[in-house]
């Protein structure tokens, strides 16, 4: 049981934000990867959340995901 909590309480956490407390869904998301960086900071070096973050990133999804947000926000606004 304390297996199944420690693999799943990010998960838990990013539900209770957005569900109970009605943080963004972003903003939770940040605070949990935050969370975690700074609780495995010992076993994570810098460079490696560096190569995690640009090989994470690819600049047409990012694009993409922008261009899909704001043709949202024209279609609530029409």
């Amino acid at each position: 049981m304390k297996k199944l909590f420690l693999g799943t309480w990010p998960i838990l956490l990013i539900v209770i934000f957005v569900l109970f407390v009605k943080l963004d869904i972003l903003f939770s998301l940040s605070i949990v990867i935050l969370t975690l960086i700074l609780l495995n900071r010992s076993k994570i070096k810098a460079k490696d959340i560096k190569d995690i973050i640009n090989s994470g990133l690819d600049l047409n999804v990012l694009l993409l995901i922008a261009g899909i947000m704001i043709f949202k926000k024209m279609l609530e606004a029409t």
